[in-house]
């Protein structure tokens, strides 16, 4: 039997490479949109007349009773909810100053509400198949701030609290049988002791994962040749990081030999090179800092973010 995916967000740009690529995986999926009920039903109409079981449901995630009702219709349509891609967000652009009342109950209620109001949803089940995925979409002005979108940056350094990008989450779903791992310079006791994560050293780790990522907070290189050497073919690299996490040329090497993709959240991530990688199309940027010279055209890939078995943390 097929497992059901839901993704928030998922009738345009980055949800609805998901969603294709969900549907190409085998899953069912519920494709959640809130105002966008033409693109909506056009895309799932597309995908069901290639065979694929998509559903288009309406929810505004910001209103925890209306998630409530989304997961009842989810589950009459297509089962419980195997896979949770929490996608739906909006953004804005305002002085500190000139943000109202307005914008930041909008904008908290559905980049950071909305995300912990699917996930309660989704959990007691996952508990109790002892199995499922979550992945929350965030941002690196989570970890930085920006300073014309402060209600945009708070709102996604709460999803960062929430889960440190889903850690949370698979913390509490490791009490009932799922397999966390994680690798840092220096080993983490207070993570084995609290949450019974299973420290790795990094060739192994590397050998062992279908995807990585990394989150640093410092400019530190992670990967050369040797790591993607250990890290194989046929892989996804997420570099969230605010500076590589690699050298350029190791990447390009990776890239080169066929079936890799590189994803990142910004531009400034790829660093001095930023504009030569952008050319590559297997690099694939899901978003664009306005203040970046370079300007560089936004491609959305559609490799989807469920393969990700392991996090790469180094603080």
């Amino acid at each position: 039997m097929n497992k059901t995916a839901l993704v928030t967000g998922g009738c345009r740009g980055i949800g609805s490479a998901v969603v294709k690529r969900l549907c190409r995986d085998g899953f069912n999926v519920a494709l959640n949109y809130n105002s966008s009920e033409d693109k909506a039903k056009s895309l799932s109409s597309e995908l069901s007349s290639l065979g694929y079981n998509v559903f288009a449901v309406q929810c505004d995630v910001s209103s925890g009773g209306s998630v409530k009702k989304m997961f009842e219709t989810v589950r009459k349509e297509l089962g419980e909810v195997d896979l949770l891609v929490n996608n739906a967000g909006i953004a804005q652009q305002k002085l500190f100053t000139d943000i109202t009342d307005s914008d930041w109950d909008k904008m908290i209620g559905v980049d950071l509400s909305g995300t912990f109001y699917t996930c309660r949803e989704a959990l007691p089940y996952m508990i109790r198949q002892k199995s499922g995925k979550i992945i929350n979409v965030s941002s690196m002005w989570g970890q930085v701030g920006a300073s014309c979108e402060v209600h945009y940056s708070a709102a996604k350094a709460g999803v960062i609290g929430m889960g440190a990008t889903g850690t949370m989450i698979a913390a509490g779903l490791q009490r009932f049988g799922a397999d966390v791992r994680y690798f840092s310079r220096t080993r983490k006791p207070a993570l084995e002791e609290a949450h019974g994560y299973r420290w790795m050293e990094l060739p192994e780790l590397l050998a062992d994962c279908d995807a990585i990522f990394t989150c640093l907070t410092k400019n530190v290189i992670l990967m050369k040749d040797e790591q993607f050497a250990q890290f194989g073919d046929g892989k996804i690299f997420f570099n969230t990081s605010i500076a590589p996490s690699f050298e350029t040329e190791a990447l390009e090497r990776w890239l080169a030999r066929g079936g890799n993709e590189l994803f990142c959240d910004m531009p400034s991530a790829l660093g001095e090179h930023a504009e030569r990688l952008l050319a590559n199309p297997h690099v694939n940027c899901v978003g664009q800092s306005a203040g970046f010279t370079g300007q560089a055209a936004v491609r959305l890939s559609e490799k989807s973010l469920n393969n990700i078995r392991a996090f790469l943390e180094n603080n």
